[in-house]
C-alpha cells in the first residue's frame, strides 16, 4: 500500500507532502487546486514502467528546464523513491528513470492489468463500460460485478448484457431483461465503479490493488453516494484495494462519514484529505481521520479550504 506521498516538480506541485495515506482516502478541495494532479502523481508512481512520455513532457511546469546543446532537460521530478529527468530533442521525447532511458508512448491508462484503475472526471460512463465489458463476459469478473450491483439495488441480478446503446440486466424471477437505468438514478456511474473495483482486485493475496476516482460524486444523488461508499468499503477491505477519490462535494464527504459511523471496523481505515493552497502560497494537505471528521460534521466546518 502507498503509505505516504512526497511530490516535487509535478504539474501543479513544486512540492507537496501527504504524510499518510490510508486504505480509503477522499481528497477534498476547490476546483483547480490540484486534486486530479494528485491522482495522476499516484498513478505515475504506481505504473512508472509504462510512462506516457509525451504527456509528461507537455505538462512539465514552466521555469524548470535547463537548455543543454540540442536538448532541453527538465528538472528532476520526484514521487517518493521514484525520480525522473525528462528530455526533449529533435521532436522526440525521452524519459530517464535513475539515469536509464524508459521507452513509453501514450498514457498509462492505455496499459491494462496493473492492478489499478483510474476513473477520470468527464468521461462518458457508457462509452467506458461498453469499451471494456467484453473482457468481463463469462469470466469471474462478470460474476463479481453482478454481485456488487445486486447489493446496490437490492435485487438478484444473474446476467448483464452491454451493447453500444444500453446495459440490460436479467433479474432473477423476471421474465424479460430490463435497462439498468430503469432501476435507479446513478446506476451507470455505480456500474462503472463496480467494474473498476473488480479490475483492480489483486491477483494474489499478498498484493494490493489501487482504485483512483476523480470527482466521485459525478451524476450521483446523495442517497446513491451512500450506497456507493458501502460497496467501496466492503470490497476494498475484502479484496485489499487502496482507494483514493476526489471531491468538491459536501454530500460525498457527509455520506462517507455516515457509512464509517455505521461500521466501527471502517473508522481506522478512512480519512479525508483537504488539499488547499495555504497562506504561504504553497500547496498543503490537512488530514481529517475519522475522529476529526466527526467533529467537522458536527461543526459544519468548510472542508474545501480558504
Amino acid at each position: 500500500m502507498i503509505e505516504h506521498l512526497t511530490i516535487k516538480n509535478f504539474l501543479a506541485f513544486p512540492e507537496l507532502e501527504v504524510p499518510e495515506l490510508k486504505l480509503i482516502n477522499l481528497v477534498a478541495g476547490k476546483n483547480g487546486v490540484g486534486k486530479t494532479a494528485l491522482l495522476e502523481a499516484i498513478q505515475l508512481y504506481k505504473c512508472s514502467d509504462k510512462i506516457g512520455t509525451n504527456r509528461l513532457i507537455s505538462e512539465n511546469r514552466k521555469g524548470n528546464i535547463i537548455h543543454h546543446k540540442d536538448r532541453i532537460f527538465a528538472s528532476k521530478l520526484e514521487i517518493n523513491n521514484l525520480s525522473m529527468t525528462m528530455a526533449v530533442g529533435d521532436y522526440k521525447s525521452k524519459v530517464f528513470i535513475d539515469g536509464e532511458q524508459v521507452e513509453g508512448h501514450g498514457h498509462p491508462d492505455d496499459y491494462p492489468n496493473h492492478e489499478y484503475e483510474f476513473i477520470r472526471s468527464g468521461i462518458k460512463e457508457h462509452d467506458w463500460i461498453s469499451r471494456r465489458w467484453s473482457s468481463f463476459v463469462l469470466t469471474e469478473k462478470e460474476e463479481l460485478v453482478t454481485e456488487v450491483i445486486s447489493k446496490v439495488i437490492g435485487l438478484n441480478i444473474f446476467r448483464i448484457a452491454v451493447t453500444d446503446q444500453s446495459i440490460m440486466v436479467k433479474i432473477a424471477g423476471a421474465k424479460n431483461p430490463v435497462n439498468i437505468k430503469s432501476l435507479g438514478d446513478g446506476l451507470m456511474r455505480t456500474f462503472q465503479i463496480a467494474m473498476a473495483l473488480v479490475d483492480s482486485k489483486p491477483l494474489a493475496s499478498n498484493l494490493i490493488g489501487l482504485l483512483l476516482i476523480d470527482e466521485i460524486e459525478t451524476h450521483l444523488h446523495h442517497s446513491v453516494i451512500r450506497k456507493l461508499w458501502k460497496i467501496i468499503f466492503e470490497y476494498a477491505i475484502k479484496w485489499n484495494i487502496q482507494v483514493v477519490a476526489t471531491t468538491h462535494s459536501q454530500d460525498a464527504i457527509r455520506q462517507l462519514f455516515y457509512e464509517a459511523a455505521a461500521n466501527e471496523s471502517y473508522q481506522e481505515k478512512v480519512q479525508v484529505l483537504r488539499l488547499q493552497i495555504g497562506r504561504s502560497g504553497k500547496h498543503e494537505v490537512i488530514e481529517y481521520p475519522y475522529e476529526k471528521l466527526e467533529f467537522m460534521m458536527d461543526t459544519k466546518l468548510e472542508i474545501r479550504g480558504l
